[in-house]
């Protein structure tokens, strides 16, 4: 084997050696390859951050008679963050009134592609075992109520227990409910 033809393959070994190792980063994200566009994409991002303080009403069914509470939130771009903020707060309102026997939170609100579903998924069932299914059901309304006070345009809603249908003796949650509710008497 000459000097030349020697070269030849350590240059070619280097030059793949680099190559992969390039490959290597790349794949497992320690490169980070960023094109022109990315600026466009950052002040997109930053205008969708952008938020308000809005006045919100609170619904809730409480001694056979809906009630209403008057807040504040800060309001963006992102229905789905907005969606999960607004019902965190409302879950909050109710527990801090003792309205509620335990304290629940809403881990995610996922909307579909089409925004036609929104998905909302609880810490942990809200509903009392030992409530009666009129409680349960007016519970239900007033989340919904609160949402539609909000112009929360999302047709259905489907509730979830850790990404899970919520499962109750009283009410089905396997089919979406309509943001309208089912309630066709003293709708707030």
């Amino acid at each position: 084997m000459t000097h030349k033809e020697k070269r030849t393959i350590i240059i070619a070994s280097l030059i793949a050696f680099l190559c992969g190792a390039l490959l290597l980063s790349f794949k497992a994200g320690w490169l980070i390859v960023r094109y022109p566009s990315y600026r466009h994409d950052i002040a997109q991002q930053k205008a969708a951050l952008q938020v308000k303080r809005t006045p919100i009403t609170f619904h809730y069914f409480n001694d056979h008679a809906w009630h209403t509470e008057k807040s504040e939130l800060l309001w963006g771009q992102d229905v789905a963050h907005n969606m999960q903020y607004l019902i965190n707060s409302w879950l909050s309102f109710l527990d801090e009134e003792r309205l509620m026997k335990k304290k629940v939170t809403v881990s995610t609100v996922l909307l579909s592609p089409n925004s036609n579903d929104a998905y909302i998924s609880f810490d942990r069932n809200p509903l009392d075992k030992e409530a009666s299914t009129y409680a349960k059901w007016q519970w239900v309304e007033g989340l919904l109520a609160t949402l539609r006070a909000q112009n929360i345009t999302v047709p259905n809603i489907h509730f979830l227990v850790y990404h899970q249908p919520l499962v109750d003796t009283h009410l089905d949650f396997s089919n979406p409910w309509p943001i309208q509710g089912y309630s066709t008497q003293n709708k707030p």
